[in-house]
Protein backbone atom coordinates (compact mmCIF):
# COMPACT_ATOMS: atom_id res chain seq x y z
CA UNK A 1 0.00 0.00 0.00
CA UNK A 2 1.14 3.35 -0.80
CA UNK A 3 2.02 6.07 1.29
CA UNK A 4 -1.18 8.45 1.48
CA UNK A 5 1.20 11.47 0.72
CA UNK A 6 1.89 9.86 -2.27
CA UNK A 7 -1.26 11.82 -3.34
CA UNK A 8 0.27 14.85 -3.44
CA UNK A 9 2.47 13.75 -6.77
CA UNK A 10 -0.28 14.11 -8.75
CA UNK A 11 -0.44 17.58 -7.81
CA UNK A 12 3.50 19.05 -7.92
CA UNK A 13 7.13 16.67 -8.96
CA UNK A 14 9.65 18.77 -7.61
CA UNK A 15 11.96 15.66 -7.62
CA UNK A 16 14.71 16.68 -5.66
CA UNK A 17 12.76 16.58 -2.30
CA UNK A 18 12.86 13.62 -0.04
CA UNK A 19 10.13 11.96 1.66
CA UNK A 20 10.53 13.52 5.18
CA UNK A 21 10.25 16.75 3.44
CA UNK A 22 7.16 15.62 2.34
CA UNK A 23 5.74 14.86 5.45
CA UNK A 24 6.32 18.50 6.53
CA UNK A 25 3.88 19.54 3.95
CA UNK A 26 0.90 16.78 5.03
CA UNK A 27 -0.34 19.63 6.61
CA UNK A 28 -1.78 21.23 3.36
CA UNK A 29 -4.90 18.37 2.81
CA UNK A 30 -3.86 14.73 4.30
CA UNK A 31 -5.87 12.64 2.40
CA UNK A 32 -7.82 10.23 4.25
CA UNK A 33 -7.61 5.90 3.49
CA UNK A 34 -10.36 7.28 1.15
CA UNK A 35 -8.51 9.38 -0.85
CA UNK A 36 -10.40 12.30 0.47
CA UNK A 37 -8.94 15.67 2.02
CA UNK A 38 -9.21 16.50 5.46
CA UNK A 39 -8.97 19.54 6.15
CA UNK A 40 -6.51 21.08 8.48
CA UNK A 41 -6.61 23.55 11.26
CA UNK A 42 -5.61 27.07 10.72
CA UNK A 43 -2.12 26.65 12.13
CA UNK A 44 -0.88 23.73 9.66
CA UNK A 45 -1.52 25.71 6.74
CA UNK A 46 0.39 28.73 8.30
CA UNK A 47 3.37 26.49 8.30
CA UNK A 48 3.26 26.42 4.57
CA UNK A 49 3.50 30.29 4.33
CA UNK A 50 7.53 30.44 4.41
CA UNK A 51 7.20 27.19 2.24
CA UNK A 52 10.52 28.27 0.02
CA UNK A 53 12.73 28.10 3.04
CA UNK A 54 11.64 24.44 3.88
CA UNK A 55 12.59 22.88 0.10
CA UNK A 56 14.11 24.22 -3.23
CA UNK A 57 11.22 25.91 -4.83
CA UNK A 58 9.93 24.99 -8.18
CA UNK A 59 9.28 29.01 -8.81
CA UNK A 60 13.00 29.66 -8.29
CA UNK A 61 15.75 29.29 -11.41
CA UNK A 62 18.67 27.66 -9.63
CA UNK A 63 20.32 26.61 -13.18
CA UNK A 64 19.92 27.89 -16.72
CA UNK A 65 17.13 27.20 -19.15
CA UNK A 66 17.34 26.98 -22.63
CA UNK A 67 14.97 29.86 -22.63
CA UNK A 68 17.04 31.59 -20.36
CA UNK A 69 20.93 30.67 -20.97
CA UNK A 70 22.34 32.72 -18.88
CA UNK A 71 20.33 34.36 -16.51
CA UNK A 72 22.93 36.21 -14.59
CA UNK A 73 22.80 38.87 -17.08
CA UNK A 74 20.13 41.69 -17.99
CA UNK A 75 18.52 41.02 -20.48
CA UNK A 76 17.85 44.06 -23.55
CA UNK A 77 14.12 45.11 -24.71
CA UNK A 78 14.23 42.62 -28.01
CA UNK A 79 15.62 39.84 -25.68
CA UNK A 80 12.99 40.24 -23.27
CA UNK A 81 10.13 40.97 -26.34
CA UNK A 82 11.80 37.19 -27.23
CA UNK A 83 11.63 35.90 -23.72
CA UNK A 84 7.90 37.36 -23.47
CA UNK A 85 7.03 35.39 -26.85
CA UNK A 86 8.44 31.98 -25.85
CA UNK A 87 6.76 32.27 -22.53
CA UNK A 88 3.10 32.62 -23.98
CA UNK A 89 3.73 29.42 -26.10
CA UNK A 90 5.05 27.66 -23.29
CA UNK A 91 1.74 28.60 -21.32
CA UNK A 92 -0.35 27.97 -24.24
CA UNK A 93 1.47 24.44 -24.11
CA UNK A 94 0.88 24.31 -20.53
CA UNK A 95 -3.36 25.02 -21.39
CA UNK A 96 -3.58 22.21 -24.08
CA UNK A 97 -2.48 19.74 -21.33
CA UNK A 98 -4.38 21.07 -18.96
CA UNK A 99 -7.11 20.79 -21.12
CA UNK A 100 -6.79 17.35 -22.05
CA UNK A 101 -6.27 16.30 -18.13
CA UNK A 102 -2.90 15.91 -17.93
CA UNK A 103 -2.70 18.10 -15.13
CA UNK A 104 0.75 17.23 -13.33
CA UNK A 105 2.66 17.87 -17.15
CA UNK A 106 0.58 21.62 -17.37
CA UNK A 107 1.72 22.67 -13.77
CA UNK A 108 5.31 21.27 -14.73
CA UNK A 109 5.28 23.77 -18.10
CA UNK A 110 4.02 26.21 -16.08
CA UNK A 111 6.44 26.60 -13.06
CA UNK A 112 8.82 26.90 -16.02
CA UNK A 113 7.02 30.07 -17.39
CA UNK A 114 6.85 31.39 -14.17
CA UNK A 115 10.41 30.44 -13.48
CA UNK A 116 11.03 32.50 -16.31
CA UNK A 117 8.33 35.24 -16.16
CA UNK A 118 10.77 36.86 -13.43
CA UNK A 119 13.20 37.86 -15.93
CA UNK A 120 10.36 40.05 -18.19
CA UNK A 121 8.76 42.24 -15.81
CA UNK A 122 6.90 42.60 -13.06
CA UNK A 123 3.46 42.94 -14.20
CA UNK A 124 3.62 40.11 -16.36
CA UNK A 125 5.03 37.66 -13.50
CA UNK A 126 2.16 38.88 -11.36
CA UNK A 127 -0.52 38.15 -13.91
CA UNK A 128 0.79 34.74 -14.68
CA UNK A 129 0.68 34.24 -11.16
CA UNK A 130 -2.87 34.67 -10.37
CA UNK A 131 -3.73 32.13 -13.56
CA UNK A 132 -1.78 29.32 -12.84
CA UNK A 133 -2.54 30.40 -8.93
CA UNK A 134 -6.34 30.33 -10.00
CA UNK A 135 -6.21 26.88 -11.88
CA UNK A 136 -4.32 25.62 -8.72
CA UNK A 137 -7.01 26.80 -6.90
CA UNK A 138 -10.08 25.56 -8.79
CA UNK A 139 -8.04 21.87 -8.95
CA UNK A 140 -7.26 21.65 -5.01
CA UNK A 141 -4.22 21.77 -5.60
CA UNK A 142 -2.82 23.52 -2.44
CA UNK A 143 0.77 23.12 -2.41
CA UNK A 144 0.87 24.83 -5.85
CA UNK A 145 -1.60 27.79 -4.79
CA UNK A 146 0.82 28.14 -1.32
CA UNK A 147 3.99 28.38 -3.55
CA UNK A 148 1.69 31.00 -5.84
CA UNK A 149 0.87 33.27 -2.80
CA UNK A 150 4.46 33.20 -1.27
CA UNK A 151 5.27 34.45 -4.27
CA UNK A 152 3.02 37.21 -4.48
CA UNK A 153 3.44 38.52 -0.83
CA UNK A 154 7.36 38.67 -1.41
CA UNK A 155 6.40 40.84 -4.72
CA UNK A 156 4.35 42.65 -2.71
CA UNK A 157 6.52 43.49 -0.01
CA UNK A 158 8.97 44.93 -2.58
CA UNK A 159 6.98 47.27 -4.05
CA UNK A 160 6.03 50.80 -2.22
CA UNK A 161 2.63 50.72 -1.59
CA UNK A 162 0.77 54.69 -1.17
CA UNK A 163 0.05 54.07 2.46
CA UNK A 164 3.53 53.86 3.03
CA UNK A 165 4.70 57.11 1.04
CA UNK A 166 5.86 59.71 3.71
CA UNK A 167 5.42 62.57 1.17
CA UNK A 168 3.88 63.31 -3.01
CA UNK A 169 7.61 62.62 -4.13
CA UNK A 170 8.15 59.15 -2.61
CA UNK A 171 4.18 58.49 -3.82
CA UNK A 172 4.71 59.25 -7.62
CA UNK A 173 7.37 56.53 -7.79
CA UNK A 174 4.28 53.77 -6.66
CA UNK A 175 3.67 51.26 -9.54
CA UNK A 176 -0.35 51.68 -9.48
CA UNK A 177 0.03 49.03 -13.09
CA UNK A 178 1.70 46.38 -10.31
CA UNK A 179 -0.36 47.05 -7.25
CA UNK A 180 -3.40 46.86 -9.81
CA UNK A 181 -2.57 43.33 -10.49
CA UNK A 182 -1.23 42.20 -7.56
CA UNK A 183 -4.97 42.91 -6.46
CA UNK A 184 -6.55 41.29 -9.43
CA UNK A 185 -3.84 37.58 -8.97
CA UNK A 186 -4.74 37.59 -4.80
CA UNK A 187 -8.13 38.07 -5.62
CA UNK A 188 -8.16 35.52 -8.34
CA UNK A 189 -5.86 32.90 -5.75
CA UNK A 190 -8.76 32.95 -3.32
CA UNK A 191 -7.70 35.80 -1.47
CA UNK A 192 -10.31 39.13 -1.82
CA UNK A 193 -9.22 40.45 1.91
CA UNK A 194 -5.64 40.66 0.41
CA UNK A 195 -7.04 42.26 -2.74
CA UNK A 196 -9.37 44.80 -1.66
CA UNK A 197 -6.87 47.07 0.44
CA UNK A 198 -4.74 47.20 -2.69
CA UNK A 199 -7.19 48.10 -5.24
CA UNK A 200 -8.30 50.55 -2.66
CA UNK A 201 -5.22 52.00 -2.31
CA UNK A 202 -5.18 52.37 -6.36
CA UNK A 203 -7.97 54.19 -6.69
CA UNK A 204 -7.21 56.75 -4.21
CA UNK A 205 -4.09 56.99 -5.55
CA UNK A 206 -5.18 57.52 -9.33
CA UNK A 207 -7.28 59.69 -8.25
CA UNK A 208 -4.96 61.91 -6.76
CA UNK A 209 -2.68 61.47 -9.88
CA UNK A 210 -5.87 62.21 -12.07
CA UNK A 211 -5.33 58.72 -13.83
CA UNK A 212 -8.61 57.78 -15.45
CA UNK A 213 -7.22 54.86 -16.95
CA UNK A 214 -5.90 53.22 -13.64
CA UNK A 215 -8.96 54.63 -11.34
CA UNK A 216 -11.91 52.76 -13.81
CA UNK A 217 -9.77 49.12 -14.02
CA UNK A 218 -9.37 49.47 -9.93
CA UNK A 219 -13.68 50.17 -9.78
CA UNK A 220 -14.30 47.47 -12.27
CA UNK A 221 -11.88 44.83 -10.21
CA UNK A 222 -13.42 45.94 -6.75
CA UNK A 223 -17.19 45.96 -8.18
CA UNK A 224 -16.75 42.41 -9.26
CA UNK A 225 -15.20 41.67 -5.81
CA UNK A 226 -18.24 43.18 -4.13
CA UNK A 227 -20.43 41.10 -6.35
CA UNK A 228 -18.76 38.22 -5.96
CA UNK A 229 -18.72 39.04 -2.14
CA UNK A 230 -22.62 39.38 -2.17
CA UNK A 231 -21.74 43.21 -0.97
CA UNK A 232 -24.25 44.61 -3.62
CA UNK A 233 -24.52 48.33 -1.61
CA UNK A 234 -20.01 48.19 -2.23
CA UNK A 235 -20.73 46.99 -5.82
CA UNK A 236 -23.13 50.06 -6.59
CA UNK A 237 -21.15 52.50 -5.13
CA UNK A 238 -18.12 51.46 -7.55
CA UNK A 239 -20.22 50.88 -10.35
CA UNK A 240 -22.05 54.50 -9.49
CA UNK A 241 -18.75 55.83 -9.89
CA UNK A 242 -18.02 54.21 -13.27
CA UNK A 243 -20.89 55.58 -14.22
CA UNK A 244 -20.18 58.76 -13.83
CA UNK A 245 -16.84 58.59 -15.51
CA UNK A 246 -18.42 57.05 -18.48
CA UNK A 247 -20.66 59.85 -18.83
CA UNK A 248 -17.50 62.37 -18.45
CA UNK A 249 -16.28 60.53 -21.38
CA UNK A 250 -19.22 60.72 -23.26
CA UNK A 251 -19.08 57.17 -23.77
CA UNK A 252 -22.64 55.66 -24.30
CA UNK A 253 -21.30 51.56 -24.65
CA UNK A 254 -19.58 51.66 -21.04
CA UNK A 255 -22.60 54.03 -20.29
CA UNK A 256 -24.93 51.05 -20.53
CA UNK A 257 -22.63 48.29 -19.42
CA UNK A 258 -22.58 50.41 -16.02
CA UNK A 259 -26.37 50.90 -16.06
CA UNK A 260 -27.29 47.35 -16.87
CA UNK A 261 -25.21 46.22 -13.50
CA UNK A 262 -26.65 48.96 -11.53
CA UNK A 263 -30.43 47.63 -12.49
CA UNK A 264 -28.98 44.08 -11.07
CA UNK A 265 -26.87 45.38 -7.80
CA UNK A 266 -30.41 47.55 -7.19
CA UNK A 267 -32.64 44.72 -8.01
CA UNK A 268 -30.73 42.36 -5.38
CA UNK A 269 -30.32 45.15 -2.67
CA UNK A 270 -34.10 45.47 -2.53
CA UNK A 271 -33.65 42.02 -1.29
CA UNK A 272 -31.81 43.26 1.74
CA UNK A 273 -32.99 44.08 5.10
CA UNK A 274 -32.26 47.61 4.75
CA UNK A 275 -34.05 50.39 6.77
CA UNK A 276 -36.76 51.61 4.97
CA UNK A 277 -35.50 54.80 4.26
CA UNK A 278 -32.84 53.21 2.83
CA UNK A 279 -35.07 50.86 0.86
CA UNK A 280 -37.01 53.89 -0.65
CA UNK A 281 -33.74 55.44 -1.94
CA UNK A 282 -32.40 52.49 -3.35
CA UNK A 283 -35.72 51.90 -5.00
CA UNK A 284 -35.94 55.31 -6.50
CA UNK A 285 -32.42 55.09 -7.62
CA UNK A 286 -33.91 51.52 -9.66
CA UNK A 287 -35.99 53.39 -11.33
CA UNK A 288 -33.84 56.38 -12.31
CA UNK A 289 -31.34 53.72 -13.43
CA UNK A 290 -33.70 51.95 -15.53
CA UNK A 291 -35.54 55.06 -17.36
CA UNK A 292 -31.67 56.10 -18.24
CA UNK A 293 -30.76 52.88 -19.50
CA UNK A 294 -34.31 53.31 -21.52
CA UNK A 295 -33.16 56.44 -23.13
CA UNK A 296 -30.18 54.68 -24.07
CA UNK A 297 -31.70 51.92 -25.92
CA UNK A 298 -34.04 54.39 -28.02
CA UNK A 299 -31.19 56.35 -29.42
CA UNK A 300 -29.99 53.03 -30.79
CA UNK A 301 -30.71 51.40 -33.77
CA UNK A 302 -34.29 49.81 -32.67
CA UNK A 303 -34.48 45.95 -33.47
CA UNK A 304 -36.85 43.66 -32.05
CA UNK A 305 -34.25 42.80 -29.50
CA UNK A 306 -33.55 46.52 -28.61
CA UNK A 307 -37.61 47.20 -28.01
CA UNK A 308 -38.36 43.66 -26.54
CA UNK A 309 -35.34 45.35 -24.05
CA UNK A 310 -37.29 48.51 -23.62
CA UNK A 311 -40.87 46.64 -22.76
CA UNK A 312 -39.14 44.76 -20.10
CA UNK A 313 -37.11 47.58 -18.30
CA UNK A 314 -40.67 49.81 -18.49
CA UNK A 315 -42.67 46.61 -16.90
CA UNK A 316 -39.48 47.05 -14.03
CA UNK A 317 -39.83 50.23 -13.61
CA UNK A 318 -43.64 50.07 -13.02
CA UNK A 319 -43.40 47.22 -10.16
CA UNK A 320 -40.52 50.04 -8.78
CA UNK A 321 -43.57 52.48 -8.60
CA UNK A 322 -45.68 50.10 -7.24
CA UNK A 323 -42.69 49.07 -4.78
CA UNK A 324 -41.93 52.30 -3.62
CA UNK A 325 -45.72 53.67 -3.18
CA UNK A 326 -45.82 50.12 -0.52
CA UNK A 327 -42.49 51.50 1.30
CA UNK A 328 -44.26 54.95 1.44
CA UNK A 329 -47.40 53.77 3.08
CA UNK A 330 -45.10 51.69 5.73
CA UNK A 331 -42.96 55.32 6.10
CA UNK A 332 -46.12 57.00 6.79
CA UNK A 333 -47.40 54.20 9.38
CA UNK A 334 -44.23 54.63 11.22
CA UNK A 335 -44.55 58.55 11.51
CA UNK A 336 -48.02 58.07 12.31
CA UNK A 337 -47.25 55.92 15.47
CA UNK A 338 -44.54 59.14 16.11
CA UNK A 339 -47.15 61.80 15.74
CA UNK A 340 -45.23 63.17 12.71
CA UNK A 341 -48.40 63.37 10.81
CA UNK A 342 -47.48 66.30 7.74
CA UNK A 343 -44.96 64.13 7.30
CA UNK A 344 -46.96 61.23 7.33
CA UNK A 345 -49.88 63.08 5.09
CA UNK A 346 -46.82 63.90 2.95
CA UNK A 347 -45.60 60.08 2.30
CA UNK A 348 -48.95 59.10 1.62
CA UNK A 349 -49.54 61.62 -1.34
CA UNK A 350 -46.48 60.28 -2.84
CA UNK A 351 -47.93 56.58 -2.41
CA UNK A 352 -50.85 57.56 -4.24
CA UNK A 353 -48.35 59.71 -6.56
CA UNK A 354 -46.21 56.31 -7.15
CA UNK A 355 -49.06 54.68 -7.75
CA UNK A 356 -50.39 56.56 -10.45
CA UNK A 357 -47.18 56.55 -12.46
CA UNK A 358 -46.81 52.72 -11.93
CA UNK A 359 -50.53 52.45 -14.02
CA UNK A 360 -49.15 54.74 -16.50
CA UNK A 361 -46.22 52.94 -17.00
CA UNK A 362 -48.19 49.85 -17.40
CA UNK A 363 -50.85 50.99 -20.02
CA UNK A 364 -48.39 53.01 -21.57
CA UNK A 365 -45.87 49.58 -22.06
CA UNK A 366 -49.21 47.52 -22.93
CA UNK A 367 -49.95 50.29 -25.54
CA UNK A 368 -46.30 50.22 -26.98
CA UNK A 369 -46.26 46.53 -26.85
CA UNK A 370 -49.64 45.90 -28.45
CA UNK A 371 -48.24 48.37 -31.81
CA UNK A 372 -45.27 46.58 -32.29
CA UNK A 373 -47.38 43.26 -31.91
CA UNK A 374 -45.45 41.82 -29.03
CA UNK A 375 -48.85 39.94 -27.37
CA UNK A 376 -47.12 38.06 -25.04
CA UNK A 377 -45.70 41.19 -23.41
CA UNK A 378 -48.60 43.14 -24.01
CA UNK A 379 -50.96 40.59 -22.06
CA UNK A 380 -47.89 40.51 -19.01
CA UNK A 381 -48.44 44.42 -18.91
CA UNK A 382 -52.24 44.04 -18.78
CA UNK A 383 -51.83 40.91 -15.48
CA UNK A 384 -49.63 42.96 -14.01
CA UNK A 385 -52.36 46.17 -14.03
CA UNK A 386 -55.39 44.33 -13.35
CA UNK A 387 -53.32 42.63 -10.41
CA UNK A 388 -52.71 46.08 -9.09
CA UNK A 389 -56.28 47.31 -9.24
CA UNK A 390 -57.05 44.44 -7.16
CA UNK A 391 -54.43 45.01 -4.70
CA UNK A 392 -56.72 48.78 -4.70
CA UNK A 393 -60.29 46.86 -4.88
CA UNK A 394 -60.56 48.91 -7.65
CA UNK A 395 -62.38 45.45 -9.02
CA UNK A 396 -64.24 46.88 -12.47
CA UNK A 397 -61.09 48.91 -13.59
CA UNK A 398 -59.66 45.33 -13.06
CA UNK A 399 -62.10 43.49 -14.89
CA UNK A 400 -61.86 46.02 -17.40
CA UNK A 401 -58.24 44.93 -17.93
CA UNK A 402 -58.92 41.10 -17.93
CA UNK A 403 -61.99 42.03 -20.66
CA UNK A 404 -58.91 43.38 -22.71
CA UNK A 405 -56.32 41.10 -22.15
CA UNK A 406 -58.39 38.43 -23.52
CA UNK A 407 -58.66 40.00 -26.49
CA UNK A 408 -55.15 40.27 -27.06
CA UNK A 409 -54.88 36.41 -25.60
CA UNK A 410 -57.05 35.55 -28.79
CA UNK A 411 -54.99 37.61 -31.24
CA UNK A 412 -52.15 35.72 -29.48
CA UNK A 413 -53.32 32.70 -29.90
CA UNK A 414 -52.73 32.22 -26.19
CA UNK A 415 -55.83 29.48 -25.28
CA UNK A 416 -54.61 28.53 -22.15
CA UNK A 417 -53.80 32.68 -20.76
CA UNK A 418 -57.48 32.80 -21.58
CA UNK A 419 -58.43 30.51 -19.27
CA UNK A 420 -56.36 31.74 -16.64
CA UNK A 421 -57.70 35.28 -17.56
CA UNK A 422 -61.53 34.37 -17.73
CA UNK A 423 -60.86 32.51 -14.15
CA UNK A 424 -59.53 35.83 -12.89
CA UNK A 425 -62.78 37.52 -13.84
CA UNK A 426 -64.83 34.82 -12.74
CA UNK A 427 -63.54 35.07 -9.36
CA UNK A 428 -63.71 38.81 -9.42
CA UNK A 429 -67.34 38.74 -10.05
CA UNK A 430 -68.17 36.02 -7.48
CA UNK A 431 -66.43 38.37 -4.56
CA UNK A 432 -68.46 41.21 -5.85
CA UNK A 433 -71.76 38.92 -5.76
CA UNK A 434 -72.39 39.06 -9.31
CA UNK A 435 -72.83 35.25 -9.60
CA UNK A 436 -74.52 35.11 -13.30
CA UNK A 437 -71.36 36.99 -14.42
CA UNK A 438 -69.37 34.42 -12.60
CA UNK A 439 -70.39 31.89 -13.76
CA UNK A 440 -70.56 32.77 -17.48
CA UNK A 441 -66.67 33.36 -17.12
CA UNK A 442 -66.27 30.27 -15.63
CA UNK A 443 -68.40 28.48 -18.17
CA UNK A 444 -65.94 30.40 -20.96
CA UNK A 445 -62.98 28.95 -19.12
CA UNK A 446 -64.31 25.20 -19.27
CA UNK A 447 -65.23 25.21 -22.84
CA UNK A 448 -61.41 26.48 -23.85
CA UNK A 449 -60.21 23.97 -21.12
CA UNK A 450 -61.90 20.90 -22.76
CA UNK A 451 -60.52 22.14 -26.21
CA UNK A 452 -57.01 22.10 -24.74
CA UNK A 453 -57.35 18.82 -22.52
CA UNK A 454 -56.35 20.21 -19.24
CA UNK A 455 -58.32 21.28 -15.98
CA UNK A 456 -61.63 20.79 -16.92
CA UNK A 457 -62.22 19.33 -13.30
CA UNK A 458 -60.93 22.49 -12.20
CA UNK A 459 -63.46 24.72 -13.80
CA UNK A 460 -66.19 22.22 -13.22
CA UNK A 461 -65.72 22.20 -9.47
CA UNK A 462 -66.27 26.29 -9.88
CA UNK A 463 -69.04 25.51 -11.73
CA UNK A 464 -70.66 23.10 -9.35
CA UNK A 465 -69.98 25.73 -6.28
CA UNK A 466 -70.97 29.06 -8.10
CA UNK A 467 -74.40 27.43 -8.51
CA UNK A 468 -74.95 26.04 -5.61
CA UNK A 469 -73.71 30.15 -4.56
CA UNK A 470 -76.46 31.23 -6.80
CA UNK A 471 -79.78 32.12 -5.29
CA UNK A 472 -82.54 30.76 -6.05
Amino acid sequence: MKHPLFFLSKFIRIPHIPLSLYLLLGCVAMPSASGKSIPQPPNAIAQTEDIEDIFANPLQLTEPDPLLPDPDRELSDAERQTLDRALDELNTQAEAEFAAGNVLEAFELWNRELRLRRYTDSVSEIEALGEVGGNALDEGNFVQLQLVSARLRQIQEEQLEPDECEDDEERATVDLEVLQALGVAYDRTGAPERAVPLLQQVLTESRRRQDKSEEEEALQNLARISLDALDYPAAAQSYEDLLAIAKFRKDTDDEATYLQQLAFTYRKMQQLLLPLDRQREVTQRSIEVRQQLVVLIERQTITPATQAEIVDLRLEIAADYVHLSHLDREIAAALQTENQQELAERSLESADTNIRFAEQVYRETYIFSWTLQQFYRASTALTELAALYESLDRFSEALQVYQTQIDVLQLARDRYGMTIAYDRMGELFQLTGAYPQALQAYLKALEIAQQLGDRQDYFALKIERIRQQSPR
